[in-house]
């Protein structure tokens, strides 16, 4: 293969401005990453790839892929979609969005949220990761337990499969029958074909999002309040639970909110709520009723705010939580 033809076909097929090349060790095959502008032009792409027997790996924002080594003997091509960030429709009314697979989460809120809407699931990394990059690696968001994970929310797909064909899912609440091809895609990390389009479901915005903090005798005590609380349908938009060591780990200087009462043995409970406010009153006091059968009280609600604030992005290196509920 003739690195410099290639490279120039792949010019003329999504622009020259839009081909670079990626830099690689010696002796690792040549790679490129192309910015394609439209659906159609990831097919002409994968398609001129398929000729050459070129790996395509798709990149989302433009990052390096996490599967490259599987085709690290190959020439490959790393299709960025960051041209293609546009809202194709927004149906208020049905409450769905239908999104170019290049927008990234943030860029999606900034349509959403002056209409008093909402994605409603909150990934860690939404900031910075396209939809399609979020949908393809199945990535988990802060809300998950009010709203079900991000793929839940996927009503359907247009993707462009291996051999360049492009298809559409049909935009249904469920299959009646069959394999649904949309779940299938969701997770598939670029295996089964690059994500273009997803048609979504939204929420409205949250009128009220409450916070809580409580501190028990034990570890085993608020896992027993959290388990009370859920058994009795109570649906946070996040719960966590420390022991006294990760608690430290994680929230440092604001744990002195929580005064004396923190000792070795004992452990913290976080929870936010949301929706109506009746019904976030109603989720917290679930919680509250379930705490204090363990024993356990009340602290100072600024605790959860620190945390819910951690749980947005806050770049500590600290070690996982001990529990956290995002799907119940």
């Amino acid at each position: 293969m003739n690195r410099d033809a290639f490279a120039r076909e792949l010019g003329v097929l999504v622009g020259d401005g839009n081909v670079q090349g990626v830099p690689v060790t010696a002796g690792e095959p040549p790679a490129w990453q192309v910015a394609p502008g439209s659906a159609a032009e990831v097919a002409e792409v994968v398609r001129r790839c398929n000729r050459d027997g070129v790996a395509v790996l798709p990149v989302g924002s433009g990052a390096r892929p996490t599967r490259w080594k599987a085709v690290a003997e190959r020439p490959r091509v790393h299709v960025a979609m960051r041209r293609m960030d546009h809202v194709v429709h927004l149906d208020e009314t049905s409450l769905l969005v239908h999104v170019q697979a290049g927008l990234t989460g943030a860029g999606l809120e900034k349509v959403l949220v002056p209409r008093g809407l909402s994605l409603g699931d909150y990934p860690a990394t939404m900031l910075g990761s396209t939809i399609g990059g979020m949908i393809a690696v199945r990535t988990p968001g802060k809300s998950s337990a009010r709203h079900g994970f991000l793929e839940d929310a996927v009503l359907g797909v247009s993707a462009v499969l291996a051999d360049g064909r492009s298809i559409h899912t049909r935009v249904a609440p469920r299959r009646a029958t069959g394999p649904d091809l949309a779940r299938a895609l969701c997770g598939s990390e670029g295996t089964i074909g690059v994500i273009t389009s997803v048609v979504l479901r939204i929420h409205l915005k949250a009128e009220a999002r409450l916070l809580a903090a409580y501190v028990l005798p034990s570890f085993d005590a608020a896992l027993a309040a959290a388990y009370l609380a859920l058994r009795e349908e109570c649906q946070p938009a996040g719960l966590r639970v420390y022991d006294s060591a990760e608690a430290r780990a994680h929230l440092g200087d604001e744990l002195a909110l929580a005064g004396p009462a923190l000792d070795d043995d004992a452990a913290l409970l976080l929870v936010a709520t949301a929706g109506p406010t009746d019904l976030a009153v109603c989720d917290r006091d679930l919680v509250t009723s379930a705490v204090e059968a363990e024993g356990g009280a009340a602290t100072d609600p600024r605790l959860a705010d620190a945390w819910w604030k951690l749980r947005g992005g806050d770049p500590r290196q600290v070690p996982p939580p001990s529990l956290q509920v995002t799907a119940t």
